[in-house]
């Protein structure tokens, strides 16, 4: 008994979830406390958060410190759990965290939907067989005949899937309410790799799948993953690539919309949870226009570029080894979020 009241004392001095805008900063010491005390610091006030496992003691205090810290869950070790399991894990995470916010590192492929293989028949035209994928269709013509392509729509994972797992278990935790306000889901927030970003990025159709010309799926969909996406407080773009280099100047313009759209469609608020996560590259991302400034500060004029890239600015920006560039990023972050 006296163990169940400590821990429910514990939990609600835990502080409410963040109501206003955030910014996670994700480095090494030199580039954090450039950010947290250089001029113009991204301030415990004004948003500023750290990454657990990060740099200890750069906030003015412990208490400061560990009410702005995030405590970390590494994706691998979510897939396979089934997803009261996955629930139940990410919920002692939140509770063991002294902010009550976690970050979940990272959702990608391990997530993403099984393949479409496209299914062919066999179709009499004329006296002569042709091949004709199955979602088509075949129109007889006076001159010969004419193929009347359809959208393959991905099919939902099933239960078993890890992405449908997970957002199982996410929709467990949204019903499951906090000691300090809100839900634990609220408390999550998801790093989103590249291969989603870039996916949903570039991909075309309703699920992003499709090819050029809009009927045949090409690429794995994210449909049992994104209702995951949907409960989570913050959901963080990785816009770069495992090679530190930015991901194409597409991607800045079409991504934040397109998750905002596609989380909203699932049941959450899209503007409010999409966040930007930019590290240091070394050159402008690929497809820039000319004059777009300095590889840091052209990330940010790309982010810009959208109402949508705004609204995501505009949430809080994260920090990912950002490096030398730190003293860049805070002051572009203070343009855009001043």
């Amino acid at each position: 008994m006296i163990v169940r009241l400590a821990l429910a004392a514990a939990l609600a001095a835990v502080p409410a979830a963040p109501a206003a805008a955030i910014s996670i900063v994700y480095d090494d010491r030199a580039a954090a406390e450039m950010v947290f005390t250089g001029p113009g610091a991204l301030s415990p006030e004004r948003g500023g958060y750290r990454q657990d496992p990060g740099p200890g003691g750069v906030f003015r205090d412990r208490a400061t410190n560990d009410a702005h810290s995030l405590g970390k869950v590494r994706a691998q070790d979510l897939v396979g759990l089934t997803a009261p399991a996955m629930a139940a894990h990410l919920r002692a995470a939140v509770d063991a965290s002294p902010s009550g916010l976690i970050g979940v590192d990272e959702i990608g492929n391990a997530f993403r939907d099984p393949r479409v293989r496209p299914a062919y028949r066999w179709v009499n035209v004329r006296g002569t067989r042709i091949r004709v994928a199955a979602h088509n269709d075949v129109r007889i013509t006076p001159g010969g005949y004419r193929i009347i392509r359809r959208t393959q729509v991905p099919p939902v994972p099933g239960p078993a899937h890890p992405g449908a797992r997970l957002s199982a278990a996410m929709a467990e935790l949204a019903a499951t309410p906090h000691p300090s306000g809100g839900s634990y889901a609220a408390r999550v927030h998801l790093y989103i790799a590249p291969a989603m970003v870039t996916a949903i990025g570039l991909g075309r159709g309703e699920h992003f799948s499709l090819d050029a010309t809009g009927s045949r799926s090409v690429r794995p969909a994210w449909r049992g993953v994104v209702g995951a996406l949907a409960h989570a407080g913050g959901v963080w773009l990785e816009m770069y690539h495992g090679t530190r280099a930015s991901v194409p100047a597409a991607v800045w313009r079409n991504a934040p919309g397109r998750f905002a759209d596609y989380i909203t469609r699932h049941g959450g608020a899209g503007d409010a949870r999409v966040h930007l996560l930019i590290t240091g590259v070394a050159a402008p991302p690929a497809g820039a226009p000319a004059g777009c400034g300095r590889p840091m500060a052209c990330q940010f004029t790309l982010a810009a570029s959208t109402p949508a890239g705004r609204r995501a600015l505009a949430n809080g920006v994260g920090a990912y080894r950002v490096g030398d560039q730190a003293g860049e990023w805070l002051a572009q972050v203070n343009r855009y979020m001043p």
